[in-house]
This record gives C-alpha cells, sequence and structure tokens, in this order.
C-alpha cells in the first residue's frame, strides 16, 4: 500500500515500520503547488512515504485563530523558498485584517532581529467604536498575527 499521489481524500498507508497510517491529502502547497499530506497521527516526517510533500508547518501558524495555510517540506527546507511560503502567510494575516475593517502599513525602520521571518514593524489601525480607532504601531509581526488571531469574525 503506497502513496496514491492522484488521490484526494483519505488513504491507508504502510511505512517503513509495516504499521499502517492514514494519511490525508491537504491541497496544494500554497508556494509551489505540490500536493501535500499529512499523516492523520502528527508524523509529518519527509523521510517517510509522504517525501517532501508531506505538511510542513511551524507552532505559530498552528495556533488557534490562524488561517489555514498548506506548505510543503521541500518549500520549508531551503531558504528562498522559506522567504515566499512567510510572505504568503503574511499576505493571508494581512488580507485578513483588512478585511475586518483594519489597516496595515509597513514601516520602512527595521528591527535588528527577525520575527517569524520577517523583520519590519508594522502600524495597525483598528476601529474599537464609532469614528475612532487604537493605533497598534511599531508592532512585530508576532503582535499582528495576535491582533489578528483576536479579531476572528
Amino acid at each position: 500500500m503506497s502513496l496514491d499521489r492522484r488521490l484526494n481524500g483519505t488513504q491507508q498507508v504502510r511505512d517503513f515500520s509495516g504499521e499502517t497510517r492514514a494519511i490525508t491529502y491537504q491541497g496544494p502547497c500554497m508556494t509551489c503547488g505540490r500536493r501535500v499530506y499529512a499523516a492523520d497521527d502528527g508524523d509529518n516526517d519527509p523521510r517517510g512515504v509522504m517525501g517532501l510533500g508531506a505538511l510542513y508547518l511551524t507552532d505559530e501558524m498552528m495556533r488557534p485563530g490562524m488561517p489555514p495555510v498548506v506548505f510543503c517540506w521541500g518549500c520549508m527546507d531551503t531558504q528562498h523558498a522559506r522567504a515566499r511560503c512567510w510572505a504568503r502567510f503574511r499576505v493571508l494575516i494581512k488580507r485578513g485584517l483588512r478585511e475586518r475593517g483594519y489597516t496595515v502599513d509597513i514601516h520602512e525602520t527595521e528591527i535588528q532581529w527577525p520575527v517569524w521571518g520577517d523583520n519590519r514593524l508594522y502600524t495597525v489601525n483598528h476601529p474599537i467604536g464609532p469614528n475612532v480607532n487604537r493605533v497598534l504601531s511599531g508592532a512585530t509581526f508576532d503582535k499582528v498575527a495576535d491582533l489578528y488571531a483576536q479579531a476572528q469574525p
């Protein structure tokens, strides 16, 4: 029972240890388009039957309230492709805030240490009442993502 990369849904696949595992298709990688799979037991080792099409998520991406993302190990394994994955994740966060009436601007000033693959500072204006905005200025992307999670409709 090997992984059939043409099928969507869940497949029962025997791994190298001889155990049968449930592997579920997650969708195309948001960066390269490769078909991405995840093991139902959470062990998405790319050295196994899923190869570089194994789902790769960081702890930050799995926090409650984060937008759903699908990135493959192949993209997260190289610096250039990883930067594209983080850029896509940032776009999803900023788009989600804008859809909720927030404005998100990037400062030209950069901070010294990268945070979440991002070394820029953000200003976020968000409505807290009629004609009143609260400004989150000079925030790292981590703070912007926290705001996104709190602003869920």
